[in-house]
């Protein structure tokens, strides 16, 4: 090796980091500041809450664009497509594998993007998605929570 590189030792190196990795100090994604349960009654109430907590923590770094959450709302829209002209009110195996996928990309785009992990944290998505289970009802209520965030965030002034 030239100069002042290192090998891998395990050890950041100083001011080499975009400190987007992992932070033992942080939070991890199965820790919630609040356990989300979302029914046909309080879905619209929960995410104007968790529209508010996030407006109100107000750091920069960590601000929710409209077009990152619309952006989710796109990915969980084509799962409702094919969700809504579906007969039968138990999941297909196409739709479910869709749906563990769809978790896979919120964990992708939260690890990304500071502003949409505290989305996917605070409104506790990932919980919310593993608790449809196969059922239709349960991923069309998931769905309209979804646009409740969007419509709350945009209402409360959120940024493009």
């Amino acid at each position: 090796m030239k100069g002042n590189e290192q090998g891998y030792t395990g050890q950041r190196r100083p001011g080499g980091s975009n400190n987007r990795g992992f932070n033992p100090g942080s939070r991890d994604f199965n820790e919630k500041k609040k356990e989300r349960v979302i029914t046909v009654e309080n879905y619209v109430e929960e995410a104007e809450d968790v529209i508010r907590e996030i407006r109100q923590e107000r750091d920069r770094e960590k601000e929710l664009t409209t077009t990152k959450l619309r952006n989710l709302l796109a990915l969980s829209s084509d799962i409702y497509n094919m969700v809504v002209h579906q007969n039968s009110d138990k999941l297909t195996e196409e739709i479910k594998s869709r749906i563990e996928y769809l978790r896979v990309r919120f964990l992708y785009e939260a690890g990304r993007d500071e502003g949409v992990r505290g989305l996917v944290e605070n409104a506790n998505l990932l919980g919310v998605l593993k608790n449809i289970k196969g059922s239709k009802k349960n991923y069309i209520l998931f769905n309209r929570y979804m646009e409740a965030l969007v419509a709350f965030h945009r209402y409360l002034g959120g940024k493009d």
